[in-house]
């Protein structure tokens, strides 16, 4: 079960051709325009940079055509995979990132000069790390029925939280990011100041804390909104990290946008906020009590062909979970289809810490250190099933959709589970129903400072 774990690279190869085919067409097109008596032996090699260009009458053009093929046939934007020479500007040492002249006729068995400015994820040198060549691949909503009508149980592709894509991070050595950590953040809401981008006018916020000048809020705020900033990415909690997820809503003409309605909570997203608490023995009793409100969407839908639901713990099997224990049996996926339609969620759970080298997922499967680091794939970016352990019991104490604002109060409450307890929140939303509104709770319990973790869109 490990191919949907994989984000696929959307037509990459061919995004990059056509960089270096417009570059190639700028240059000549200034003199003239191709036809078709132009396409020789060698149709790719001369489409992309002619060899040697057939130009119109009169001495202009023949003359700028002259010049250029002494300097170079194009300027090319790519991955370079010549040696460098410091005595020749049209070498460049391999990398990706080069802006450059030369020869730039991609074609199989080309020479270096010939298939520099190419990203083809084939040439590689030593101490190149990012296999990826510098390219951001982005995983998009799988949303074609192909006139089919299917339960959802049979395409659970459609379940993946694509709504994480805000927490992606690029499997390389760099660790870059475009995103943060969790939409979880604390907020001061429309008691804090808002910084602006210059030259943008986002939304206000339109909550208050509900106990001091901050709650921890699960939502992000409009685009230009900085007032808040991830420590750890340095990225602001703003719908700019999810300005790949998506584009829904709107049409050419259509006259009303996409459906980002932000400042608000993306569609599709499993985001969790979490506290330890130390217990001095197995029988030792749990006071939690914290305040929260929720403004969250309770649509859903019904119809047969896109009906979708969600997974429960990991995205890892669609069935029974297969861990011993007291959740072996229980459904890992929470389907739509005969069962009801899942709607988004604010939910709070007891349970225990999962042991970050020693863990089970949802399918059966034993994670220790070994391909990667710890058994738990990211330490920051978690599935559920990776924050509570599946092998110990876990009691869901609030489970809670649509407008509530109250308190919640769980005394003297003996779990029987082991020592430490994890508390954790977390809210799950399903698809369609992105940036809707928004989600907002304060929490006052015992232990250490909370942590934040997603279920995110990962390659694995």
């Amino acid at each position: 079960m490990e191919g949907h774990r994989r984000i696929r690279i959307r037509s990459i190869p061919g995004l990059a051709a056509a960089l270096a085919l417009t570059a190639a067409t700028c240059h000549w097109s200034s003199a003239r325009a191709q036809g078709p008596g132009d396409v020789g032996s060698d149709p790719v090699e001369r489409r992309v940079s002619p060899a040697r260009p057939h130009g119109h009458r009169g001495g202009a053009s023949r003359a700028g055509l002259a010049r250029a093929a002494l300097i170079g046939d194009s300027i090319w934007i790519g991955h370079s995979i010549q040696t460098q020479n410091p005595l020749d500007h049209t070498t460049f040492s391999y990398g990706p990132y080069h802006v450059g002249v030369g020869l730039n006729r991609p074609k199989a068995g080309g020479s270096a000069a010939e298939n520099s400015g190419l990203w083809d994820w084939d040439h590689m040198a030593p101490g190149e790390a990012d296999s990826l060549q510098g390219w951001w691949p982005m995983r998009r909503v799988y949303s074609i029925t192909g006139g089919l009508t299917l339960a959802d149980t049979d395409r659970p592709w459609w379940a993946v939280d694509i709504g994480n894509q805000g927490n992606y991070v690029l499997n390389s050595n760099n660790g870059s990011t475009r995103g943060v950590l969790s939409y979880w953040h604390v907020d001061g809401g429309s008691v804090a100041t808002q910084v602006r981008i210059p030259g943008t006018n986002p939304l206000p916020m339109t909550w208050a804390p509900l106990d001091g000048n901050g709650s921890a809020w699960c939502g992000l705020r409009a685009h230009g909104d900085m007032t808040y900033v991830d420590p750890v990415t340095g990225n602001p909690y703003n719908a700019t990290v999810m300005e790949f997820n998506g584009e829904n809503g709107g049409g050419a003409g259509s006259g009303v946008g996409t459906s980002k309605s932000f400042p608000g909570y993306p569609s599709q997203m499993d985001q969790m906020l979490y506290r330890d608490v130390e217990m001095t023995s197995p029988s030792a009793s749990l006071d939690l009590t914290f305040l929260y409100q929720t403004a969250m969407s309770t649509s859903a839908t019904s119809t047969a062909s896109t009906r979708t639901g969600w997974f429960q713990f990991d995205p890892t099997v669609v069935g029974p979970v297969a861990v011993a224990g007291p959740n072996a049996g229980i459904a890992n996926y929470v389907p739509n289809t005969a069962i009801g339609q899942p709607a988004d969620s604010f939910m709070v759970y007891l349970g225990v810490p999962v042991d970050i080298d020693d863990l089970y997922l949802a399918d059966g499967s034993h994670h220790v250190p070994g391909p990667t680091p710890h058994g738990v794939y990211d330490l920051k970016r978690r599935w559920f099933s990776e924050v509570l352990r599946l092998d110990m019991p876990i009691v869901e104490v609030l489970h809670v959709s649509g407008n509530v604002n109250t308190s919640f109060t769980l005394t003297a409450r003996t779990c029987r589970l082991s020592t430490p307890r994890r508390a954790g929140q977390r809210t799950s939303t399903c698809g369609w129903c992105s940036g809707a509104r928004p989600t907002a709770t304060s929490t006052t319990s015992p232990g250490a400072p909370p942590g934040s973790s997603t279920r995110a869109a990962r390659a694995r």
